[in-house]
């Protein structure tokens, strides 16, 4: 009895944990699976158009 209370104890900590870790996981990967803003790839093209104009 007393390793099933502890049991229902620890759940909610190790609940708590696997959230933190799939939010910040989530957060992380996020950009990758929606892919570029419209703003980004301006900047990424004028970066590229800078890099890529002959120096003066």
């Amino acid at each position: 009895m007393m390793f099933m209370t502890h049991l229902v104890l620890m759940t909610p900590g190790w609940v708590g944990i696997a959230l933190a870790i799939s939010l910040m996981l989530w957060l992380l990967f996020q950009p990758y699976f929606q892919g570029q803003a419209p703003a980004e790839r301006r900047a990424a093209t004028l970066l590229r158009s800078m890099l890529k104009a002959p120096a003066q």
